[in-house]
């Protein structure tokens, strides 16, 4: 097996390439898998929820705005600003704002009609803030793309790798593609596996979605230096793909 294609193998677990090579999945106590269970259960569920958007209504005297964008909200009541996370569960709705300030509220929701504590009514106000940008994980939220294959993550923030990278290698041109959040790795044209990733500091995240390995995770360092992309492995070995 040709050296260089190791530092691939490392990189995505890719199976096929270096099966001896591959990540084992982090160790989980059972009260862990049921915690980790429950915090994706709950992001699922909020990235999901119909109060996704803008609302607008009244308390008291005061004019009041709520967002709710992902997992993170907005309040607004006259000129007062507050930002923070935000959570349902059945008809209850907490609000953990800045300055340490939680709010509960009981809520019914009936079409584009919103009712807090049965007396504050809001009513959905059309915008940009309605239309959900898609969340990584959770399902086909964007549109297909024709050119890519990919969700069209054009809302996520691209990353310094978006794009294609190309490694020639003695089993053929090794190839990932980068977009969004997304990855994919191709070996002589052929679809070897895919998933999600993060670029930060450096440090390449990734979680394999599709193809071998599904399910594992990884870290591995990556540096760009103009338009090529050095990627190391935990035990040093490297690899250079060079921007298309």
């Amino acid at each position: 097996m040709h050296r260089a294609l190791s530092a691939v193998s490392l990189v995505l677990c890719t199976l096929l390439l270096l099966p001896a090579l591959t990540f084992a999945r982090p160790e989980l106590s059972r009260q862990g898998r049921d915690l980790l269970e429950r915090l994706e259960q709950n992001m699922r569920e909020t990235a999901s929820s119909p109060l996704q958007g803008a609302w607008v209504g009244r308390r008291g005297q005061d004019e009041l705005v709520l967002v709710f964008m992902h997992n993170v909200c907005a309040m607004g009541m006259n000129s007062q600003e507050l930002y923070g996370l935000w959570r349902t569960r059945g008809h209850s709705l907490q609000l953990r704002l800045e300055k340490d300030k939680v709010l509960d509220f009981h809520y019914e929701l009936s079409g584009n009609t919103l009712v807090l504590d049965h007396d504050i009514r809001l009513v959905r106000y059309p915008g940009k803030s309605q239309e959900r940008a898609p969340i990584p994980g959770f399902g086909d939220q964007g549109q297909r793309s024709r050119d890519t294959g990919f969700d069209d993550f054009a809302r996520a923030a691209k990353t310094p790798l978006e794009g294609s990278w190309v490694s020639p290698t003695a089993q053929g041109d090794a190839r990932f593609v980068f977009h969004g959040n997304k990855y994919q790795f191709f070996l002589k044209g052929r679809k070897i596996e895919s998933g999600d990733f993060s670029f930060r500091n450096n440090i390449l995240s990734y979680h394999i979605t599709g193809g071998t390995g599904v399910g594992r995770n990884g870290e591995h360092r990556a540096l760009i230096r103009d338009n090529t992309l050095i990627i190391s492995s935990p035990n040093g070995e490297t690899m250079q793909f060079m921007r298309q």
